[in-house]
């Protein structure tokens, strides 16, 4: 059976463009909007403990609110731009739709097929609205093929809107062991990498890097281990510069507290790092601090900088969780 060419999809239903409907089914209930939104947009909890802010929300990504997702924004505004003014009373004056059927607000520029998961954009000018993740999940599914390339102005889109988990304590990525290095006598990164998502940072949070790596040859001279984050930006750990022996390792242990979370965001790390023979090398205390920048997909990544060509070496095991 040929598709059509409107969504994309077998002519299930019909040949036109399926409406967005004006009716919503799902969990729901009446809240408070701290700043300007847009019906369709992502919003996220105030990040507060007190009972007064209690079902208060900001646009997804702001700095006072907290990282994840609590859904979309139910009630429509004023006609023609349907904006819903900022609330500056106690009143619970608008609805979100925290997962069910819905309309989301797709942003400019973005093109969205039946079935494909969408994630809120997180800062800029389109903060709130909604993009085609770019992992392949997200917390909506479209229900409609819809394109906003030639638009100005945010696009309403059917979608069932998914729960989205808090994001708490729990292992975020572990890898290994990658490919063996050599060949190579410049800082070269290991093809094993971890990502940490973007906006599942909160204030408070405790991370830990658990890293290993090993000498698979004797080594003709100096290697220098390093671990980043923001890619190659931000340090976590800088090894002594060691004249491996085969099977020498480096081992590191790196505790980091989230202080400040945005686009300089700061985490502050203390641990523990040893290079050498496996029993006997010396356990050096590790501290410092360093900029993050928490709305964007942070990559943990390991690299070496061996003395020659002949130098070989494996990450053997990288792993990063929340505690």
């Amino acid at each position: 059976m040929s598709l059509e060419t409107i969504s994309q999809s077998t002519p299930m239903e019909g040949s036109i463009a399926i409406p967005i409907a004006s009716g919503h089914y799902g969990m729901y209930d009446q809240c408070r909007q701290l700043e300007a939104v847009l019906p369709g947009m992502a919003v996220s909890w105030k990040d507060s403990t007190s009972a007064a802010d209690w079902r208060s929300y900001y646009k997804f990504g702001n700095a006072l609110a907290r990282p994840e997702c609590a859904g979309i924004v139910a009630t429509f505004g004023t006609s023609p731009t349907l904006s819903i003014p900022v609330s500056t009373t106690n009143a619970d004056g608008t609805a979100v739709l925290f997962a069910g059927y819905g309309a989301v607000l797709l942003a400019p520029g973005q093109t969205v097929k039946k079935g494909q998961h969408m994630e809120p954009i997180p800062n800029g000018t389109y903060a709130g609205y909604w993009r085609v993740a770019d992992g392949g999940h997200g917390v909506a599914e479209s229900r409609q093929y819809a394109s906003n390339t030639s638009e100005t102005e945010g696009m309403l889109v059917s979608a069932n809107v998914l729960c989205q988990a808090s994001t708490g304590a729990g292992l975020i990525g572990a890898v290994g062991p990658s490919t063996q290095m050599t060949g190579v006598s410049v800082e070269t990164a290991y093809d094993k990498t971890v990502t940490i998502p973007k906006n599942s940072l909160r204030v408070g949070d405790r991370l830990r890097f658990v890293t290993i790596v090993k000498a698979d040859n004797a080594a003709s001279g100096n290697n220098t281990v390093k671990e980043y984050i923001n890619g190659l930006s931000g340090v976590l750990f800088t090894a002594p510069a060691t004249t491996f022996s085969n099977n020498d390792t480096v081992v590191s242990f790196i505790d980091a507290y989230v202080a400040s979370i945005g686009a300089t965001g700061s985490l502050s790390l203390a641990g523990q790092l040893t290079t050498g023979t496996i029993g006997t090398a010396t356990a050096r205390a590790s501290a410092s601090s360093l900029v993050i920048n928490t709305t964007v997909d942070n990559v943990v990544t390991v690299t070496n900088d061996p003395d020659t060509t002949a130098d070989s070496s494996t990450l053997l095991f990288l792993s990063v969780e929340k505690l």
